[in-house]
């Protein structure tokens, strides 16, 4: 069986979305002093690989909890956002395409982490292909960027697209470029978190047409 993880390792130097605070991971107990380790975990809900909720942006937006469990698994596809618009939407009629219930968007960017360039620019999907996804009514996008909008784009309207349908956004997502082609299960479990309006997800791939017999 081949499960790949689709995330990063929350650290303290872990890129960031221009203006928010890094997280901070300290030390609460060690084994030399307590008897015991203990971390403690501060950090943004939309900090590493995380999900975005209506609520992140939309008064009266849903938030993560509002969801049932079932909403974070599924099929899924990686479709490559360096191809053109038109090469994008041939993809995607393609029949084992119209299963899939979340849709990754793999711009290559996702090579540049832990580089400044990461955090300055980066490619997003176009509104063509994300109204078209929605029409097809799936549950959630991704990208192995920062965000689903362009960088200091404030209004940020492919959220707000995305959220208005009541999808589910996964950014900072990793290593798509392990995924095999066409369908795999898509594991993007949140932290179970009272009203949130986003928070980190360990985000898994399983290809079940390499499991082993």
């Amino acid at each position: 069986m081949k499960i790949i993880d689709l995330t990063h390792t929350l650290t303290d130097d872990i890129p960031v979305y221009p203006g928010d605070r890094p997280p901070r991971l300290t030390p609460l107990a060690t084994i030399e002093e307590h008897g015991f380790r203990q971390l403690g975990i501060e950090t943004g809900s939309h900090t590493g690989t995380h999900v975005d909720a209506p609520a992140h942006l939309l008064p009266g937006g849903i938030t993560l909890d509002m969801y049932p469990l079932e909403a974070f698994i599924g099929p899924a596809l990686v479709l490559d956002c360096r191809l053109n618009e038109e090469q994008m939407r041939l993809a995607l009629r393609i029949q084992s395409a119209r299963r899939a219930q979340f849709v990754l968007f793999r711009t290559g960017h996702g090579a540049l982490w832990g580089r400044p360039e990461y955090s300055s620019s980066w490619p997003t999907p176009p509104e063509s292909i994300l109204r078209l996804l929605i029409s097809r009514g799936v549950k959630g996008v991704g990208v192995d960027t920062l965000s689903v909008d362009p960088a200091g784009d404030a209004e940020l309207p492919n959220h707000r697209l995305l959220m208005n349908a009541g999808l589910l956004i996964f950014e900072n997502l990793a290593r798509l470029d392990l995924l095999p082609m066409g369908i795999f299960t898509f594991v993007g479990t949140p932290l179970r978190l009272p009203r949130a309006d986003g928070a980190p997800v360990r985000a898994l791939g399983i290809a079940k047409e390499l499991w082993d017999d």
